[in-house]
């Protein structure tokens, strides 16, 4: 099992830099490196009571974000490439660097593997410690908001990351039918944990209908985030978040869970039918990501077909109904503008003219 990390010190509530904040969740996993001995849990180990594990490989996580950064920078320089009045010069040295001896080609192509092995060394180290920084700070802060599914402890070994959440018998949004009331209490709930983490620069990074907890109580439904990336849809292995995240540098950043919450909310208003994702234009491709990637790379970038079918639906509807979906309509789509810098924040989202057409 990994060691239950101790409780990280208190984040003071101020306008500190991210910087300061991440220097406060690395003293916080010091003191777990020196209290504990982080590892793979034994088959004969079990979660605290109330607990339930939840593993995934450092590896992985890396692979994912190492693909989307890739693409993203393809994306941003495709069309430099293009008009690169210099590319003759590139293809003439490339033919050069080709024609050279084998013995000073095979010098280059050992410099060049061990380079890489280096590279992946830094970013797997470098990627724990990204989760085990995020995992301190989040179990924080979701001790400050009902609305963030507690974390009870964390741990890795270098090769698999493991937290222990809070067990919960609430349903998870699938489970949930889509309402207008509904709509406006989870998604309220879920932009006041989203704002909560973001004020404190730490993004959830995994959102997808799997991060969504719903409990009905007298005064409506109840709903928590989970922090995880290692959820898998119920129909199948693929990861929870594929056809969540947009465009960006980088995959898990506050514009980006601007991005996968909007998403969520379409898969949510279509019953998740005909496709667990966003992009039903993509109902039965194998390779979803790629496809995605290469609509996102369009110009215009391609949206997703389930934020369009929601404005034919718009369009048509009666009132009430036509004055929600409209608003809700138009806030996603400003919500999926490819350039993350035109997203609404959470905060911004919160006060959108959409809460008009419901109490929040």
């Amino acid at each position: 099992m990994c060691s239950p990390c101790p409780s990280p010190r208190r984040l003071l509530r101020s306008d500190s830099c991210s910087d300061e904040i991440t220097s406060m969740a690395s003293m916080a996993c010091s003191d777990e490196a020196a209290t504990s001995t982080p590892g793979l849990r034994n088959a004969g180990n079990k979660p605290p009571e109330g607990g339930v594990w939840l593993d995934f490989l450092v590896e992985s996580e890396r692979c994912r974000v190492r693909q989307h950064r890739r693409w993203w920078n393809k994306a941003m320089h495709l069309g430099q490439q293009l008009a690169n009045e210099n590319g003759s010069e590139l293809k003439k040295a490339a033919h050069v660097a080709a024609s050279d001896s084998t013995a000073h080609a095979s010098v280059l192509a050992r410099s060049a593997k061990m380079q890489e092995k280096d590279l992946l060394n830094a970013e797997r180290v470098k990627m724990v410690t990204q989760l085990e920084q995020t995992g301190a700070l989040y179990r924080e802060l979701s001790s400050r908001h009902q609305a963030l599914h507690p974390i009870l402890s964390y741990g890795s070994d270098g090769q698999c990351f493991t937290l222990v959440s809070s067990l919960s018998t609430s349903c998870g949004l699938r489970s949930v039918a889509f309402t207008q009331q509904r709509c406006h209490v989870v998604l309220g709930q879920a932009l006041k944990a989203l704002r909560h983490l973001h004020e404190h620069q730490v993004a959830h990074g995994h959102l997808s209908p799997e991060s969504f907890l719903v409990e009905d109580s007298p005064l409506g439904p109840k709903m928590s985030l989970v922090w995880a990336s290692a959820h898998r849809r119920p129909e199948g292995h693929a990861l929870a978040t594929l056809g969540f995240r947009g465009p960006g540098e980088w995959a898990a950043g506050p514009a980006a869970d601007i991005w996968a919450l909007a998403c969520v909310v379409l898969v949510w208003w279509s019953n998740f039918n005909p496709a667990p994702h966003p992009w039903a234009q993509f109902l039965r491709t194998p390779s979803l990501q790629e496809d995605i990637h290469r609509a996102l790379s369009e110009q215009p970038p391609a949206l997703p077909k389930s934020l369009l079918d929601l404005h034919a639906a718009a369009a048509i509807a009666e009132e009430p109904d036509h004055t929600f979906l409209s608003l809700l309509a138009s806030l996603l789509t400003k919500c999926l503008a490819w350039n993350a810098a035109e997203r609404p924040s959470a905060d911004q989202w919160l006060q959108d003219h959409f809460w008009e057409a419901g109490a929040l």
